[in-house]
């Protein structure tokens, strides 16, 4: 099964063109089964949501600023996970003390935090923070060697918080980003589930409109990520002549 495309790093025009161009390949070419199957259905119900507070402004009430830096500490938090549970299988015992320590805190906030609410996130992440900074998980840190990564965490979430309260006093609107912020995180694990599906029906099934489906989204799957991979690129590019100058 091909892996699926990630949608935590698309701006908010690219995730609504993106679920609207998903929607239309489930409609015009899975008229049968795949348009009316429930988990397609979730995602049409997430996407009309999604779209009210996309008309408002055109960024449903979320900055590319904001959405940059909440993937950022996503991806940040995936970092320190991976990182530390790989150092639980390390041939230094002091590594694998320190990791499962580390890691049995860590699993008491979950992976799944990079889905919560942005003001659940922020707040989970600061606990975080403070946790690793008693001093048994402080000792633990440093043997671990994951203090660069918990620095860059928080320089992050930093940036957020101050990004975040300016906009909120901007428009005095907390309640409208908090909403926007999970109406776009309910959508993506909508088109998750969704894809799974067509993925593992097409598999059953190749030769039905599954698979024709799917065959199409994963075409749609390869423009999306040259186009990804392409913004990222400027983006590097623009930072680093910007810190030459």
């Amino acid at each position: 099964m091909k892996q699926l495309l990630g949608t935590s790093g698309m701006n908010t025009s690219e995730l609504y063109e993106y679920t609207s161009q998903t929607l239309s390949i489930a409609r015009q070419q899975g008229p049968l089964l795949v348009s009316k199957s429930p988990l397609y259905l979730a995602v049409e119900a997430k996407f009309n949501k999604y779209d009210e507070g996309f008309k408002k402004d055109g960024k449903s009430m979320l900055t590319d600023p904001i959405l940059a830096l909440d993937a950022d500490r996503d991806r940040i938090v995936k970092w320190l996970y991976y990182t530390v549970m790989g150092l639980s299988f390390s041939s230094s015992a002091t590594s694998v003390e320190a990791a499962t320590l580390l890691l049995s805190k860590l699993d008491t906030y979950g992976l799944d935090l990079i889905r919560s609410s942005y003001s659940e996130e922020s707040a989970m992440i600061k606990g975080l923070l403070n946790d690793f900074k008693q001093p048994d998980y402080a000792a633990a840190v440093a043997k671990a060697g994951v203090q660069p990564i918990l620095d860059e965490l928080q320089s992050v979430q930093n940036s957020f918080d101050t990004l975040f309260e300016q906009r909120r006093e901007a428009t005095q609107e907390r309640l409208n980003i908090e909403a926007a912020s999970t109406a776009r995180k309910e959508l993506e694990a909508a088109i998750r589930g969704f894809r799974t599906l067509v993925a593992g029906m097409a598999m059953a099934e190749p030769t039905s409109e599954w698979g024709k489906v799917n065959d199409l989204l994963h075409q749609l799957d390869a423009e999306y990520a040259k186009k990804l991979r392409t913004r990222a690129t400027l983006l590097a590019k623009q930072k680093k002549d910007s810190e030459t100058k």
